[in-house]
């Protein structure tokens, strides 16, 4: 028997398996990799045209049938089917939902171009009605008196997930806790470690599931705060739904004035919504998913495309402490830096994020200029796909780095792929005065303001005036350091962010006179 026929039966027989008994997690795994190693397309159809006849899209069978036709085969509908089923599952399994939710905003993060596809995608999929669901099993005992006191003098601050310094939701946290210090204000870190569900992979029968790093001990003391904190995280080896009992009500009984969460999407922001004015903070540039007062927003509100954001919305674009010195502007006389320019781009997810057709519109001005490099840098150090056809000797890959501003020190122009994200590595950046290009409705073009480009014409068009122009990059440098300075660095943000929070104490007042 050949490895050809052999890999077809095996395929067939993983088939018949899952149809016989869909339910089962074990069966899908095995389909999946009967699949990657079979490159018959015709068998792959025809395995495609048996699942969505032959398997029920209902129950626990029609759930992994909806995952797998999403994510293996590409059915796009199949993803929203996959959260209605989910939300018809009974008994509730918590670890099952919240496994869905993250894979979904992981997945989404990475290949999106932009926050408004993303946030769309949200709503298809109901993912606030399955957080809704979540908080529904999350039962709080201590009853909070403290915070309705109008004032704000104990802050609770809660984000999904706390890793290390390469995490943006843990920097952003644990810098805001600066700020609130030179407020005076007392301050605990609190987080059930949402991303870290036990086995996670045995819930989505496409085997997905959400890597993350450990939390870093030594990085509250790399922060210096001003006095030290307490970061309570709920233990990993229990069960997220125990976690978020456990947490939901350790936060009840340090009785703060506020919640603030850094994050996009958490169940106990439900939970927790009628026991404390809650103020929030999303790293992307959309609003977070789930009930709170007041969202500390990149945007105006008239620059926001929904009424009810609009209406919990306060204008604060406030992100990351300035880190290094802005360079002197006699860089931009020197002959080297007008002969060799070198593009850089960070960040942990490069590979998925970095796409051909982008790429394709971009490479005729490595012909153009035949002394321009790239350097890439973030997550293992890996080579995207859609930069192979490129010349290697002008592009250099590095892992990710601690000291991110040594290498922006050698850089002349950063640039951010179409991606939902990137908007820490723009800011850190702009800080030190290099000319970033990103792209309006996403995280890096926010930070830009007026500069972010409108669509890859523009953004080619920019590209090659900055490279042709030491004089433009010079302008370009001293307004990305003026942006920060008024809108991005979090030395000025004191002010805004007490204003915010005296805002949601206000609105959670009227919430409890409402109820009486």
């Amino acid at each position: 028997m050949t490895k050809t026929i052999a890999s077809q039966l095996y395929l067939i027989d993983a088939l018949n398996q899952v149809i016989s008994d869909p339910g089962s997690r074990f069966h899908w795994r095995t389909l999946l990799n009967r699949l990657l190693s079979c490159h018959d397309s015709e068998l792959h159809q025809h395995a495609y045209e048996r699942i969505e006849a032959e398997v029920a899209s209902e129950g626990m069978g029609g759930f992994h049938r909806a995952i797998f036709l999403a994510h293996v085969f590409s059915v796009d509908r199949a993803i929203e089917e996959a959260a209605r089923i989910l939300a018809d599952l009974r008994p509730v399994h918590v670890d099952r939902i919240m496994a869905f939710i993250n894979s979904e905003w992981a997945t989404r993060l990475t290949k999106g171009s932009d926050t408004i596809s993303l946030e769309q995608h949200f709503k298809n999929t109901k993912i606030e009605s399955l957080l809704q669901l979540v908080a529904q099993q999350i039962k709080i005992s201590h009853l909070n008196t403290r915070n309705r006191r109008n004032e704000i003098k104990r802050v609770a601050i809660y984000l999904p997930q706390i890793n290390d310094s390469n995490h943006p939701p843990t920097s952003l946290a644990l810098q805001h806790v600066k700020v609130m210090q030179e407020k005076g204000l007392e301050v605990k870190v609190f987080s059930a470690q949402e991303l870290q569900i036990q086995q996670s992979r045995e819930y989505l029968s496409n085997d997905a599931h959400v890597h993350n790093a450990a939390f870093d001990e030594g990085l509250l003391e790399e922060m210096k705060f001003f006095k030290p904190i307490e970061v309570v995280k709920a233990t990993e080896d229990f069960s997220l739904a125990l976690r978020y009992q456990d947490i939901a009500n350790q936060i009840s009984q340090y009785e703060p004035d506020i919640l603030f969460f850094v994050g996009n999407h958490s169940p106990l922001l439900a939970a927790l919504y009628e026991h404390m004015p809650i103020l929030t903070l999303n790293v992307n540039s959309h609003a977070p998913l789930g009930n709170y007062d007041i969202w500390l927003s990149a945007k105006k509100a008239e620059e926001l495309h929904s009424d009810i954001d609009r209406s919990r919305s306060a204008y604060y674009p406030f992100r990351v402490f300035r880190q290094a010195t802005a360079r002197d502007m006699s860089y931009f006389a020197s002959e080297k830096r007008n002969n060799e320019l070198t593009l850089i781009t960070v960040g942990a997810r490069l590979p998925d994020e970095i796409k051909s057709d982008w790429v394709e519109r971009i490479r005729p001005l490595f012909d153009e200029f035949p002394k321009l490099k790239w350097k890439l840098i973030g997550g293992k150090g890996e080579l995207p796909q859609a930069l192979k056809g490129l010349d290697a000797n002008r592009i250099e890959i590095i892992k990710h780095s601690e000291d991110i501003f040594t290498q922006l020190d050698t850089a002349d122009i950063y640039i951010n792929p179409p991606r939902v994200g990137g908007g820490f590595s723009v800011a850190e950046a702009m800080s030190v005065g290099v000319p970033c290009l990103a792209y309006c409705n996403t995280d890096g073009g926010s930070k830009l303001l007026e500069y972010a480009v409108r669509d890859s014409n523009h953004f080619v068009t920019e590209l090659r005036n900055l490279i042709n122009s030491s004089e433009y990059r010079q302008k370009w440098s001293i307004a990305m350091i003026e942006i920060f300075d008024k809108t991005i660095n979090l030395e000025n943000a004191g002010e805004s962010w007490m204003e915010a929070a005296h805002a949601a104490l206000s609105r959670y007042a009227i919430r409890c006179a409402e109820q009486h």
